[in-house]
């Protein structure tokens, strides 16, 4: 019973980093939006889209783990 109960904190902590993870490259879009939207050139919005689209699909298959 101790060791479920360690496994289950661990994943706890574990899950917790993760969403903190994904809450915080969230974050980090809503303020690149704001700043490179409008004073970048092609190239540099170009390698921000991408990034950008990694960001979201690491988004979108942790959401779906949850669901």
């Amino acid at each position: 019973m101790k060791d479920f109960e360690e496994a289950k904190e661990e994943a706890l902590e574990i899950i917790g980093r993760k969403a903190d993870e994904v809450l915080l490259n969230y974050e980090r879009e809503l303020e690149k939006r704001s700043v490179f939207q409008y004073q970048s050139t092609e190239e540099i919005k170009r390698n921000k889209a991408e990034t950008s689209l990694e960001r979201a699909k690491k988004f979108i298959f942790e959401m779906k783990k949850l669901l």
